[in-house]
């Protein structure tokens, strides 16, 4: 393979300059110098990008063809366009619990309909609709910091929903009952 190279013009593997392969190796004066490729902490700013491999020059990341040289760089290593990106199920991220809440805060709210009849229905509604609360409160949060599925959303805030409407007719029916009870 390396004899079919010998008179043709190749390029190096390491420093990315042509030369002409020969049976002998080139003197050191033939040697193009190399300059390092390490940047210092200063120049290496959040705004920087990468280094052509042929002229060693900063270009942008979303470039195709080195500006000053024209080497066409490599697109695979390219960061995502910048801007809110449409989210992703990540591997580490959390599945949603959206049912859950929703049968937390639907369950509150029968609770607080089922207290108006008999005060029983509270000791169902209070621990239901203060859990769906709480639970629908953490999820949105993370929903919103793109750690968790956002595809319940709509479940978690309608079992929030359900939930706060349930604790305040639960009280409200609470304290309709106890006036009721204790009147003279």
């Amino acid at each position: 393979m390396a004899e079919a190279a010998l008179g043709r013009s190749v390029r190096c593997f390491g420093c990315r300059q042509p030369f002409v392969a020969g049976a002998e190796p080139p003197r050191d004066e033939a040697l193009p110098t190399l300059r390092p490729r390490l940047v210092s902490q200063e120049e290496a700013g959040p705004a920087s990008g990468p280094l052509c491999p042929t002229c060693e020059r900063r270009v942008s990341w979303y470039v195709a063809r080195c500006p000053h040289c024209g080497e066409e760089l490599d697109t695979e290593d390219r960061p995502p366009p910048p801007g809110p990106l449409p989210w992703e199920l990540r591997r580490d991220g959390e599945p949603h619990r959206g049912p859950a809440i929703a049968r937390l805060g639907a369950a509150c709210l029968i609770g607080a309909l089922l207290t108006l009849c008999m005060g029983l229905g509270a000791l169902l509604s209070l621990p239901a609709g203060i859990t769906a609360w709480v639970m629908a409160n953490h999820d949105l949060e993370l929903m919103r910091g793109g750690l968790m599925d956002p595809r319940g959303r709509a479940l978690t805030e309608n079992g929030r929903a359900f939930a706060v409407v349930g604790l305040v007719l639960t009280l409200g029916f609470v304290a309709l009952l106890a006036a009721t009870y204790f009147a003279p």
